[in-house]
């Protein structure tokens, strides 16, 4: 809600993808359960909805082999763990071969 003081809250943040994988750069006060190696297919972490905010611009999405060119889609679930309040959403990640590496960038 605008105007509310969230980022106190506890959640379990968990992105899946279906094909490629997710590369954090850095997971300072990330509880880190669920991942495999690097470029993981799925990745999840306890921490504050703060600290969890801060973590996204970190978390890069790496195509299955380069030049991949196609579409991957992305599920992003976070659970307010003192109610077990679930949100969850698709993100259609397009990936072309271009210069630099897709970003992850969020409006908080």
């Amino acid at each position: 809600l605008p105007g509310v003081d969230d980022g106190h809250e506890d959640v379990s943040v968990r992105l899946q993808v279906d094909i490629g994988g997710f590369v954090n750069t850095e997971e300072i006060g990330l509880i880190v359960d669920a991942h495999a190696p690097y470029p993981a297919p799925t990745y999840g972490w306890r921490s504050t909805l703060a600290l969890a905010r801060n973590a996204f611009p970190s978390v890069s999405y790496t195509p299955p082999s380069p030049p991949y060119n196609g579409v991957a889609l992305m599920r992003v679930e976070i659970v307010l763990r003192r109610t077990n309040v679930i949100a969850t959403c698709r993100v259609a990640l397009v990936t072309q071969p271009v210069n630099s590496p897709p970003a992850i960038f969020v409006n908080a």
